[in-house]
């Protein structure tokens, strides 16, 4: 078995579109991206990106003799040396793809005289 460089390169090219887009948002001014319809957008932006990464990666461990690596999204980390733990907000609950529940902050509006 060998890796699928097409779905790699469809992933790759999805995680550009993503990026695109939340370079876009980026130009917004912090008054405008809190509000809760943006704030959402980027959040959504940014967990399709996550998600299309660790398909990459869930992929390339199961082309490579790692199939039992491959069944969770927590066991791709440390295949690549990231310390769950230390690894930022994670999903909850079993670590499947279809099991995920995502929790992130609000965003904090800065005080004013700051600049952004």
């Amino acid at each position: 078995m060998s890796v699928n460089k097409l779905l790699v390169r469809q992933r790759l090219a999805y995680i550009d579109g993503q990026r695109q887009e939340l370079a876009r948002m980026r130009t917004l001014p912090l008054t405008e991206f809190i509000e809760p319809r943006n704030a959402a957008a980027a959040e959504t932006f940014l967990r399709r990106s996550l998600e299309a990464v660790f398909d990459i990666g869930r992929h390339i461990l199961a082309k490579t003799g790692h199939g039992e690596l491959a069944q969770e999204y927590k066991s791709i980390l440390p295949r690549y040396g990231v310390d769950p733990q230390g690894a930022g907000r994670q999903p909850r609950g079993e670590g499947r793809p279809g099991r995920r529940s995502w929790t992130f902050r609000q965003p904090v509006p800065r005080k004013s005289g700051l600049p952004g």
